[in-house]
């Protein structure tokens, strides 16, 4: 377990989701089936008493990654970041109250250039997938994805930490890396 996971697993674990929200630039998502799975373009938040997690689009470098803060304050400078009013959809809403009480974690590796543009030898990690357990047996599915639409179907989904994000909601996709 890396440091950052340890962190987030601290931060999260054994909390109370008091509020959940997902966002999307311009509003536009897609939810092949709306009750269950959806995949927004901007980020998704939960907050857990008075502290924030989300997992959104980080115009700095240009991949998703997780944050202690909300996603309206990461992507300040962002226009058209709309909240989907995420909690209106029964299944989302029935989240609120559920404890956190466990989360694994998938992660992706890049290298970052030094001050002459050479790449750096030692490897950077990000996090592209979470899978949050919560009381009651119920399950978030959490991830920076790329996938295929078929006839409303989100099939070979794939890690992509510059993709869209999916969540499912009591879901068991099939991800994998490339």
């Amino acid at each position: 377990m890396n440091s950052r996971e340890e962190e987030l697993r601290t931060y999260l674990i054994g909390k109370s989701i008091s509020d959940i929200e997902f966002y999307s630039y311009k509003e536009k998502y897609i939810s092949p089936d709306h009750d269950k799975t959806w995949i927004i373009t901007a980020g998704f938040e939960i907050k857990v008493g008075d502290d924030v997690f989300s997992f959104c689009w980080h115009p700095d470098s240009e991949f998703h990654d997780a944050a202690k803060a909300s996603v309206l304050t990461v992507l300040e400078d962002e226009d058209d970041v709309a909240p989907l009013e995420a909690k209106n959809v029964a299944t989302v809403r029935s989240l609120v109250g559920q404890t956190i009480e466990d989360i694994q974690f998938e992660w992706s590796s890049y290298q970052e250039y030094d001050e002459n543009y050479e790449l750096k030898e030692e490897l950077s990690y990000m996090p592209v997938g979470f899978d949050f357990k919560l009381s009651e047996g119920h399950r978030i599915q959490l991830v920076a994805a790329s996938y295929q639409l078929k006839e409303e179907q989100i099939e070979k989904v794939i890690y992509n930490p510059e993709g869209n994000i999916m969540v499912a909601i009591n879901g068991d996709y099939q991800i994998d890396f490339e």
